[in-house]
């Protein structure tokens, strides 16, 4: 079993190969809804056929490279390595063949493609079927997934999920794909298409201020999941998005409490905050001094630049 991540980054690729092997004894297949991890610790016998279907499939042979088809094309599932097929692609061994051993990872096209969006804010993956070393961090997912399939503790399928999830996370980040990086690169029409999706949730953001932050909006207004468009906008902006919402809302703060003759309420009320005690706990989070502070400051002396 594994006790830990740091145990993990630290053992051969043997070592890995014979927990796996040792949880699993003869053939075994560990599913959950939408996911599945097949391993032999035994030799299979594979006949030459092809066959496709709506899963992802990653295929690795442990102790043998093995000659197979996807579509028309000859190739080969090096030893060691994971070996992807696509949703729909004919694919199968080009001729009959003992496989001593083999872990194969797959997985319903929506549930990978919902990864896929909710990480990378793209859907509709396309696999190179060439194979890919194992990262450490994905040794120990799988290994985390069979034993949960296993133990069947309670909260295990919810808990088999996500594992599942962070599993296909990570072979996207290894494998070669047509999903784009998160940071386009300098200078493509991409770029230019994210900076002005980016810059409509700025402005988005700034004439919402004085209603309730929403993350899902301010996403759908760029046009990328939730998850993506955080790390877009900061990448973009240099500040997560709520993070430049509460700045903004508080530098509106800071002009209206310029004017003597508006309240501490009567601002609060004007950038989006239900009371004032809850304005000026944010305001001096962000500023250092309170509300009231403030106003003293700029309007009995002092100037707007000291704060």
């Amino acid at each position: 079993m594994f006790a830990s991540i740091e145990e993990l980054a630290v053992r051969s690729r043997k070592n890995w190969e014979h927990d796996c092997l040792e949880m699993c004894p003869g053939v075994n297949l560990y599913t959950i809804p939408g996911a599945s991890v097949f391993v032999a610790s035994r030799v299979i016998d594979f006949p030459q056929g092809i066959h496709s279907h709506n899963e992802y499939e990653f295929t690795m042979p442990l102790h043998q490279n093995v000659a197979a088809k996807a579509g028309q094309k000859i190739v080969v599932m090096e030893k060691q390595k994971l070996t992807p097929f696509n949703s729909g692609q004919p694919h199968g061994v080009a001729t009959d063949t003992k496989v001593d051993k083999i872990i194969v990872i797959s997985c319903d096209k929506n549930f990978l493609e919902k990864q896929a969006l909710m990480c990378f804010g793209q859907t509709d993956v396309i696999f190179e079927n060439a194979g890919f070393d194992l990262s450490n961090n994905l040794r120990f997912l799988i290994g985390m997934f069979i034993e949960e399939s296993i133990s069947k503790k309670s909260g295990y399928q919810p808990m088999s999920t996500n594992i599942a999830g962070m599993i296909l996370t990570e072979i996207i980040r290894l494998s070669k794909n047509n999903i784009e990086s998160a940071t386009p690169s300098d200078g493509s029409d991409d770029t230019s298409r994210d900076n002005a999706n980016l810059d409509r949730a700025v402005d988005y953001l700034k004439e919402q201020y004085v209603t309730a932050f929403s993350i899902e909006e301010a996403a759908r207004v760029a046009g990328l999941s939730p998850y993506y468009f955080i790390r877009a906008f900061k990448a973009h902006t240099g500040k997560t998005p709520y993070n430049f919402y509460i700045d903004f809302k508080i530098g509106k703060a800071k002009e209206l409490l310029i004017n003597r003759d508006v309240s501490i309420t009567d601002v609060a009320l004007s950038c989006g905050y239900s009371n004032s005690g809850h304005f000026s706990t944010v305001f001096k989070r962000k500023t250092g001094i309170s509300p009231t502070e403030f106003k003293r400051a700029i309007c009995y002396g002092g100037t707007s630049k000291d704060f």
